[in-house]
């Protein structure tokens, strides 16, 4: 029962370092989470790839890095949008049905993939990042 409870500690311990975190450690935290999962389980094969993971990522992870990727890609998402809107506005002074119809799928399509690097942004806690 003890270490079920101390367990538990250490699980909401590590929940609210990755609420106040960079991404790099959210990572380390998912991961030794699933570790300890896998251990309750006493599944050795998945408790020695998720250790080989865990070592990767604090040999590789750079979370600065991975705020500018996020922070790069949200701004890319931002272009297209302004691209498929320029789009629809020639397509509806061309008057066709059929060009309007199409580039109001690509725009729609765009608003989708911004919506989902934002998510993704805050998902990480980045919505703070300016580069």
């Amino acid at each position: 029962m003890r270490v079920i409870i101390t367990g538990i500690g250490i699980l909401l311990s590590f929940s609210v370092l990755a609420d106040n975190s960079d991404s790099c450690q959210y990572k380390e935290i998912e991961i030794y989470n699933q570790i300890i999962y896998a251990n309750k389980y006493n599944n050795i094969q998945e408790v020695a790839g998720l250790q080989a993971a865990l070592e990767q990522v604090r040999t590789h992870c750079h979370g600065h890095e991975f705020s500018k990727r996020v922070a790069r890609k949200v701004e890319e998402k931002k272009l297209k949008l302004a691209e498929r809107q320029q789009e629809l506005a020639e397509a509806q002074a061309d008057g066709r049905v059929k060009k309007i119809w199409k580039a109001e799928r690509k725009l729609e399509a765009a608003k989708y993939e911004l919506k989902e690097a934002l998510d993704s942004q805050f998902k990480y806690g980045l919505t703070d990042f300016v580069e």
